[in-house]
């Protein structure tokens, strides 16, 4: 009776766990608002106001500096809160949702001065500056 053996090529196994990274880490990066890593002037310049005008100011234990520049120590935060605001800026959500995430993500109050100051740093028709992508 003849036999059958599995063999398994070891550089086939050694590539999949690498496989599985890049995909996780792909389905990872589509789950972000999509206008949060396009190249976006207008987008770059609130952010830029944002940063000359509010950076002392905090959203709970973080500097809005530190949100702004993306420090390691605050990474996720960093990325939560560009995300959001990203969002916001392109008109994806209101601003009292915008607010209220901010204000339980970074556990502050809902009209602290670091909110109240980038709420006035948004320019009156943002849709038309930066249209949104439509899917």
């Amino acid at each position: 009776m003849a036999r059958s053996t599995l063999t398994i090529n070891p550089v086939t196994a050694m590539k999949f766990p690498n496989m599985c990274v890049g995909l996780a880490l792909t389905l990872a990066v589509a789950a972000c608002a999509p206008d949060a890593w396009r190249s976006d002037s207008p987008y770059e310049a609130f952010l830029n106001q944002v940063q000359n005008k509010c950076w002392n100011l905090d959203l709970g234990t973080h500097e809005i500096n530190s949100l702004l520049s993306g420090n390691d120590d605050v990474a996720s935060s960093s990325t939560y809160f560009l995300d959001l605001t990203s969002r916001f800026f392109n008109g994806r959500i209101s601003e009292d949702n915008y607010v209220g995430a901010l204000s339980s993500f970074f556990n502050t109050q809902p009209y602290s001065p670091g909110i109240k100051c980038i709420l006035a740093q948004m320019p009156a028709n943002p849709q038309q500056l930066a249209p949104l992508i439509k899917y």
